[in-house]
């Protein structure tokens, strides 16, 4: 009711405020378990949808993988860190282009019950360390950098090791800081932005967001 009063058509949605607005979405444009945009349709109802998860997976395709081809990540030991919706989305998304996909988080039943809905491969988070993966992807903005019970130990990330932050672009998440830090080959969380961003832009208007427009953007914040 406040958003109607306040004539407003469309909601952007970060994606640590995901889940306790998805319950707004009255229809879902699509299945990935997260929105991070809200439309209010022609005929009254909000409809949620998610351009994170397709970004950060095509950001990962054009950088390691084979882009336009099907199967473009065939042969990539990919490690989903969560177990939240962006998390599921980009499961499915990563499984759609043949990544071998394993996902891990802090409470094991969470990450083992979403493993068996989506079909990938299930790590126990106390043995992420000794799991072999040449990505990581950062999905949960909730995920605590540390060596404390429930943290993930940065010593995870190897030099050589492709690592995306997906957890809340275009904000840093401390362990994606960390894999910097320590030789990994980062997709920067604000190239996962460019893309969600213009998949929203389109979304709304029906049209090309110009990439002057982004530059300029990121030149005043």
């Amino acid at each position: 009711p406040m958003l109607d009063a306040l004539k407003i058509r469309a909601l952007v949605i970060p994606n640590r405020l995901s889940r306790q607005l998805l319950p707004l979405a009255e229809t879902l444009k699509d299945d990935s378990g997260s929105i991070d945009l809200l439309r209010k349709k022609r005929d009254d109802q909000w409809q949620g949808s998610c351009a994170l998860t397709s970004s950060a997976v095509e950001t990962l395709i054009a950088r390691c993988g084979s882009p336009g081809e099907a199967g473009a990540l065939s042969r990539r030991n990919i490690m989903v860190l969560g177990a939240g919706g962006a998390a599921a989305g980009i499961i499915k998304a990563c499984t759609a282009q043949q990544g071998l996909v394993s996902v891990t988080a802090p409470k094991d039943a969470d990450a083992q019950a979403l493993a068996g809905q989506l079909h990938c491969r299930f790590v126990p988070f106390q043995n992420v360390y000794d799991t072999l993966a040449d990505v990581a992807i950062i999905a949960d903005p909730g995920l605590k950098c540390g060596v404390l019970h429930g943290c993930l130990n940065p010593v995870l990330f190897k030099a050589g090791m492709t690592v995306v932050d997906a957890s809340d672009p275009p904000m840093e998440h401390p362990l994606f800081e960390e894999a910097r830090q320590r030789g990994c080959a980062v997709i920067e969380p604000a190239e996962v932005f460019a893309a969600q961003i213009a998949r929203q832009f389109y979304s709304i208007t029906g049209q090309e967001l110009p990439a002057s427009a982004f530059a300029s953007g990121l030149s005043e914040e």
